[in-house]
């Protein structure tokens, strides 16, 4: 397949979050599900890092996870009770709650900058 120089990249990426077991004390339960990502290019991601930095301390807390605000645009095989969750800006700050999606989301996208699943899957 030949390079493609675009613009704007999106693509889906698994993602695995591990949470603590609701019936196996001291378990850890593997969900899975997939990201929808849009890459930042690299001026942007330095210009957004740079910006954040140059906030109040507390600001820069409040902060602390706008790059998986700008990257990620969706997702697919999240649910609630067995009905699936659909995706806006609202259910992704309802997940960042939770220090294991923050987690999975994080290792997803950066496996997916680093083709770290490919190389592990023997691609």
């Amino acid at each position: 397949m030949k390079f493609k120089l675009v613009s704007t990249y999106s693509y889906s990426w698994p993602a695995t979050a591990r949470i603590p077991s609701e019936t196996q004390p001291g378990k850890i339960e593997e969900q899975k599900f997939i990201l929808r990502f849009e890459v930042e290019d690299r001026n942007t991601a330095i210009a957004s890092a740079e910006a954040i930095a140059a906030l109040p301390e507390k600001e820069q807390i409040a902060r602390e996870h706008d790059l998986l605000r700008r990257v990620i645009k969706g997702w697919d095989d999240v649910e609630d009770d067995g009905k699936p969750v659909t995706f806006s800006p609202q259910m992704l700050e309802a997940a960042l709650l939770f220090p294991w999606f923050r987690a999975a989301a994080y290792r997803a996208y950066a496996n997916s900058l680093n083709g770290e699943e490919e190389a592990r899957l023997g691609n």
